[in-house]
């Protein structure tokens, strides 16, 4: 009896590639007030408070090859000694008001449309397991603490 192989192509990693920084990016310091924030005053500094950002359109990166890294990698952050950034586009996160019906709707969360190219700090935490707003399931945001 002849039996039929089936040949599977074994998946390869593709060539490995770096983030480019654009010329037009803005590169995040402890100054950094994005178009919709209110700047922290000390009080808030000094508390610990720091701005909550939405980031679309970006890439994970490795801060000292700039080797590009899939989300994945970013378990590594509280074991390894690389460190991560992130670059994209930033808008400001304002919690809408419950009578308000204007602004950008994501997941009950409102944008400004406003929004710049940013280099970020370093990523220290990310989560994606936080508690959401409806029926005690997940949001399905990711969140980064850089």
């Amino acid at each position: 009896m002849k039996s039929n192989v089936v040949r599977i192509p074994i998946l390869t990693c593709p060539e490995l590639f770096n983030y480019i920084v654009e010329e037009d990016i803005v590169v995040e310091d402890e100054d950094t007030v994005i178009h919709g924030e209110t700047p922290l005053d000390d009080d808030e500094r000094d508390a610990g408070d720091i701005p909550v950002r939405r980031l679309d359109d970006f890439v994970i990166y490795d801060i000292e090859s700039y080797e590009v890294v899939p989300l994945a990698r970013l378990l590594e952050v509280p074991f390894s000694s690389r460190k991560f950034s992130a670059s994209g586009l930033v808008k400001s996160w304002i919690e809408p008001d419950s009578d308000s019906d204007s602004g950008d709707d994501f997941g009950g969360i409102f944008f400004d449309p406003k929004c710049e190219k940013y280099s970020l700090s370093r990523i220290r935490e990310f989560s994606i397991h936080s508690p959401g707003d409806y029926k005690g399931g997940l949001d399905k945001c990711v969140y980064f603490l850089f």
